[in-house]
């Protein structure tokens, strides 16, 4: 089977388990009409996958009944430990936050506890080696051992309880650099734990929080090795795979000889996935064949790093362990080497590049040396003048890249349709700039260029505010790169540099917030703003400052709004007006401050509603689209001017009859508010086909306009229609974005508002199966970022399938309300 083929089964697969049951197979052969086969491996895998939730729970119960107690955990007390809640399990025990609170003190600690299997004691003897290992084990970034012993015949021990996330969520939002700083005093642990003669053979994310001091903790030795014989024998129990697949090291899967090197192979996977934000490894667990080939056959792709970086990765990640890092600290040491600009060991053997690299770190004293030697060298003038046309030539190359960047890309950027050809406008002259980098070590002018580069990228790639092709992921690592690229700058005092990182810092924001990360969005907005702040204090009447300063303090409006601090939201909307009237009474005429100046009208009328103030809000969303349809009018081949006016159409509607509870009763002109919302919207979407924002945009649109229908059984037909055509668009989305979680929170209210309108048509079996996957989906997003929206539409969708249940008690009956 081709690699397009399992790509186009998984993607009907996928978009068919997005339909209740009832519709997946005429779904899937209506999708396959042409392809029998295809159809009949789809209907199989459907058909398997059905029955698959019940299979997995009675497994689960069957195990949780054979291995763990029934009766609960909590305040049971092991020695002087009281249990307060489970933190963790896995094979090798079960883990606990507990508390001692004996005569002598109280602490907090992390109480891990054999599990209660006294049939298999090769299990429990492991667990007692794990705390012998831990017993010996004294560093800074290692989870301490605290006490141990055994209650009731059932072995324990505390350790120091370490509150944190795991070092690549923490990393996440980090500048290259810092990800490194910390990635080095992991290196430590591990090389200090294999001084102590331990390979800890499964290191992974999981296993290295990081607290909230930024402290990184090496925790979970349950597998670890001792490399005395006297105390360890080396054994793996038979059958049982106890490292972590996607981390684990070709000698692993083979049952070859554990080392050092085993620990620095896991170790380069997981600095493979800080730099890149992407697994290394993905291991195929559905036989032994094709867990081998998938560990010890494939190779990642290519990170996207530098070359030294690059290099670094790829001989910590080698197939054959004799051709890594001989340690941890070697590792480390090449990632210290390659912080301080000093040639890195991945790259030994190169005299070039040795030699470029001492010249670009020592410049003046090889200069002086040049000039020594040439009053001996002969040829020392031709070598001048290839030098000179190599910088020559170095300098075309810079300016071409500059020119796709900021010329060529910043002339279609408006245009409909564009949004394919921005890519590879950019992404055309980071190639360019990438190939120039390495000449150029220390040029701060060069780094400002590759970070310019970087941030259109990730405009491109998912800027929320704007035509993207709705790639989240890419889009936040693009916005890193730049923001590690210009980090170092700025705390130099490089004032350009500055103004970049603003502008990144506050595209990091919007981009959480589409993520539905509120908190990491506020503190993007903040660091984005105390830039901002030193800089108009330097330059008060700077344009594009006063611009990009009023466009923060509207994201950080938005931000707040969300988390329902409004008397904040209700500072920063009039922040952003103060600083959007500023830029008006410079140049009344710009399009761009008249632009700015309605979107300062439209946060305005956001943080009123927050208030109560519904009538003002209405004014200052009129005043909105007033400004946004005369700019529509006089460029109306400007996408973005166009997308604005149907958001202020959309914000006009919800005050005037959408809104819940919160409008001025004027459905008619909510209706036609809406519907002008979606012509436009229908217009970018036909425009631009791989726009995925305007394609989100329209499935909003149709959702905006059918929640003004739903709740009237007249109308209750045509909010269904609407909701179905969101329903598919959304769907799609999906598909080519899972983790993105504006579209999961989109299916959640567009199930739950379909569930509404087929309840009031009268179908109410339907209504019930809708509500249901709706409910399904709020429950999966409750523990996510914006937890306490799903949580109130988890409330509304029960409440409503009460009512249904209620009225129907002698079973479900399509009969009208």
């Amino acid at each position: 089977m081709t690699t397009k083929r399992w790509r186009r089964i998984e993607e009907l697969f996928l978009a068919a388990g997005e339909l209740p049951r009832a519709e997946q197979e005429n779904y899937v052969r209506g999708a396959t009409a042409s392809d029998p086969e295809m159809q009949r491996q789809l209907l199989a895998m459907l058909k398997h996958a059905g029955s698959a939730p019940d299979r997995i729970a009675r497994a689960i119960e069957s195990v949780a009944e054979a291995v763990v107690p029934v009766d609960s955990w909590h305040g049971r007390r092991f020695g002087p430990y009281r249990i307060v809640r489970e933190i963790g399990r896995g094979g090798m025990g079960l883990v606990f936050e507990a508390s001692r609170d004996d005569d002598e003190y109280f602490k907090r600690v992390a109480l891990k506890v054999a599990p209660d299997w006294r049939d298999i004691a090769s299990l429990r003897e492991r667990f007692r080696h794990e705390r012998q290992i831990l017993a010996q084990l004294e560093h800074h970034n290692i989870a301490r051992f605290l006490d141990g012993g055994t209650q009731n015949g059932i072995p324990y021990f505390a350790m120091e309880y370490v509150e944190g996330v795991p070092i690549t969520g923490y990393c996440a939002a980090l500048p290259i650099r810092d990800r490194l700083e910390l990635f080095c005093q992991v290196c430590a642990a591990v090389h200090y734990a294999h001084q102590s003669l331990v390979v800890h053979r499964d290191l992974k994310p999981a296993n290295i929080l990081v607290n909230e001091e930024g402290v990184p903790k090496l925790l979970d030795f349950g597998i670890a090795k001792l490399l005395t014989p006297d105390l360890d024998s080396g054994s793996t129990m038979t059958g049982m795979m106890l490292w972590t697949p996607d981390y684990a090291s070709p000698e692993q899967v083979r049952g070859r000889p554990v080392t050092t090197r085993t620990d620095v192979y896991s170790l380069g996977l997981i600095l493979y996935e800080l730099l890149s934000g992407k697994r290394a490894q993905q291991a195929d667990t559905s036989s032994a064949l094709a867990l081998d080939r998938s560990i010890c056959e494939s190779e990642p792709p290519a990170a996207g790093l530098d070359r030294d970086l690059e290099s670094i990765v790829r001989m910590a990640i080698r197939k054959e362990p004799e051709k890594r890092y001989g340690s941890a600290a070697d590792l480390g040491a090449d990632l210290r080497r390659y912080l301080e600009r000093k040639p890195v060991r991945a790259r030994a053997g190169n005299w070039a590049y040795k030699a470029g690299k001492s010249v670009r770190r020592h410049r003046f004293g090889v200069a002086a040396g040049a000039l020594v030697a040439a009053s001996l060298i002969a040829g020392v003038i031709s070598t001048i003048h290839q030098a000179r046309r190599a910088e020559r030539r170095f300098e075309q190359v810079r300016k071409l890249a500059n020119t796709f960047v900021f010329d060529v890309h910043d002339s279609v950027a408006f245009l409909p349709g564009s949004t394919a050809a921005r890519k590879i406008i950019v992404q055309t002259a980071l190639t360019y700039l990438e190939n120039l980098r390495d000449d150029a070590a220390g040029d701060a002018a060069l780094e400002r260029e590759l970070a310019a580069a970087y941030e259109r990228i990730g405009n491109v790639q998912g800027a929320p505010a704007s035509s993207n092709l709705g790639d989240s992921k890419g889009a936040l690592a693009s916005y890193q790169r730049a923001e590690g690229l210009l980090t170092p700058l700025v705390q130099v005092g490089d004032r350009a540099a500055r103004r970049q990182l603003a502008s990144v810092d506050s595209r990091l924001g919007t981009l959480h917030m589409a993520m539905g990360e509120t908190k990491p969005a506020l503190e993007s907005y903040g660091r984005a703003q105390s830039l901002l702040r030193g800089l108009l204090e330097e330059s008060p009447r700077d344009r594009v400052l006063l611009d990009l300063s009023g466009e923060n303090y509207s994201e950080t409006t938005r931000a707040l709004f969300t988390l329902g601090d409004f008397r904040a939201a209700g500072e920063a909307a009039r922040a952003s007006m103060e600083l959007a009237r500023r830029l008006s009474q410079m140049n009344p005429s710009d399009p761009v401050n008249r632009n700015r100046l309605s979107v300062a009208f439209s946060n305005m009328g956001r943080a009123q509603l927050g208030e109560g103030k519904i009538e003002e809000a209405a004014k200052s969303f009129g005043e909105a689209v007033k400004l946004r349809e005369s700019l529509s009018r006089d460029e109306p081949n400007n996408k973005e001017y166009r997308r604005f006016l149907m958001v202020g159409y959309g914000s006009l509607g919800d005050v005037l009859g959408g809104r819940p509870d919160e409008n001025l009763g004027d459905v008619a002109g909510a209706a036609a508010a809406y519907e002008k919302a979606v012509q436009i919207a229908e217009s970018l979407a036909a425009s631009d086909s791989v726009d995925r924002k305007a394609q989100f945009d329209l499935s909003s649109a149709y959702q905006r306009f059918a929640s003004l229908l739903v709740n009237d059984p007249k109308t209750a037909k045509q909010a269904l229609e609407g909701l179905e055509k969101a329903r598919r668009i959304n769907r799609a989305l999906q598909v080519q974005d899972p983790d993105n979680y504006r579209y999961r929170f989109s299916a959640l209210v567009i199930d739950r508002e379909a569930g509404e309108a087929l309840d009031n048509m009268g179908r109410s079996r339907e209504a019930v199966e809708r509500l249901e996957a709706a409910r399904a989906v709020a429950q999966a997003l409750i523990s996510g970022p914006n937890g306490s929206a799903a949580k109130y539409e988890r409330q509304v969708i029960e409440l409503r399938l009460a009512r249904i249940r209620a009225r129907t008690k002698h079973g479900l009956t399509d009969s009208p309300c």
